[in-house]
């Protein structure tokens, strides 16, 4: 559609050229014989104007296409700009796409063990075989468990790789600190932003503060309080990926309830 636009222009400016010239030509073919000018004089002068026609129509020619191909250049740069921010979000979606396959792969990997490993004869057993499920899914890199101290407060239980050094608490009391706070509230806490100073994990590698951190509020049947359990992540969760942990976590609940009656 724009190259025929630019013809029709092309063709209207031809037009005017000739109307223009034959307009001089019958002026000249009026007036040529009482100025006493001879055939060839009229010859000369037309020949003049048709080759200023002919520059004028070139020129014209060379500026539509200079504009023609200005316009080009800049549908081209638009064309461009918008495949190049097309790549991006196509980038994006896969890598989306990639980390959601990657933590359902994971999550039903975590149902599956925590279906094949969550098991043992004793409280401490069920304990240690959570940890391990968590830290072969979900990269788990320290669990504590708080156990109830019978006079309102908690003491510290069995641990994941708590290494020396570690800052975790030995005894609190209900509703003081984060880890009271959410055992007084019996409700689970799923921290995304932790303070740098709330947590240092000691390891193998050094110190470094945890990622992610689940306190989750072991209550049985009744209301029957079962202790605390504070896990720390070095990884992010998916959505997910949490309510895979948190489904797991509500069968841990219930079995600790079992084992506890």
């Amino acid at each position: 559609m724009k190259e025929l636009k630019f013809d029709i222009e092309r063709l209207d400016w031809l037009l005017l050229a000739l109307q223009v010239v034959l307009v001089a030509l019958m002026l000249l073919l009026g007036f040529a014989p009482r100025l006493g000018w001879s055939a060839s004089n009229v010859f000369l002068l037309l020949s003049g104007f048709a080759l200023l026609g002919v520059v004028f129509l070139q020129s014209r020619r060379g500026s539509r296409s200079v504009q023609a191909l200005a316009r080009r250049d800049e549908e081209i740069e638009a064309l461009r700009t918008d495949y190049d921010m097309l790549s991006v979000r196509l980038e994006r979606e896969k890598q989306a796409r990639e980390r959601e396959e990657q933590a359902r792969e994971q999550g039903e990997r975590l149902e599956r063990v925590a279906r094949e490993r969550l098991a043992g004869e004793t409280r401490e057993e069920l304990i240690g075989s959570l940890f391990r499920a968590f830290s072969t899914e979900q990269q788990l890199v320290q669990g504590v468990y708080y156990s109830p101290d019978g006079g309102g407060g908690y003491r510290l239980g069995q641990s994941f790789a708590l290494y020396s050094g570690s800052e975790v608490l030995s005894a609190f009391a209900r509703g003081e600190t984060l880890v009271g706070q959410v055992a007084l509230e019996g409700k689970p806490l799923y921290l995304d932003d932790i303070p740098p100073a709330y947590r240092v994990i000691v390891s193998g590698l050094g110190r470094s503060a945890p990622r992610r951190l689940l306190i989750w509020p072991l209550v049985g049947a009744g209301g029957r309080d079962l202790g605390v359990l504070e896990l720390a992540f070095f990884t992010e969760h998916s959505t997910w990926s949490r309510e895979v942990v948190e489904g797991v976590m509500s069968d841990f609940t219930s079995r600790m309830d079992e084992l506890s009656a």
